[in-house]
């Protein structure tokens, strides 16, 4: 694989895990406003279920971008075989 296609399949595999990243911290950042209890109009025992739910959900972006980061990063770290 050339150096350009190497690079340029890297830059795609970042995109993808800022993507999920920003997806995780949007799960995240509900499951916040649920242990608040600003969420829904419920009680509180409803809100903090929705909470941890919003924690569990948001785990899952979470650990596949951090696995396509590491793999934008070592493709973008090879080098190429000479």
């Amino acid at each position: 694989m050339s150096d350009r296609w190497r690079n340029i399949l890297g830059v795609v595999l970042l995109a993808i895990a800022g993507v999920l990243f920003a997806l995780s911290v949007l799960c995240a950042f509900g499951g916040v406003l649920a242990m608040l209890g600003v969420l829904a109009d419920v009680g509180p025992a409803e809100n903090q279920k929705m909470g941890q739910e919003a924690f569990v959900l948001a785990l899952y972006p979470l650990g596949v971008g951090v696995l396509i980061l590491v793999a934008g990063v070592l493709v973008r770290r090879a080098r190429a075989k000479e």
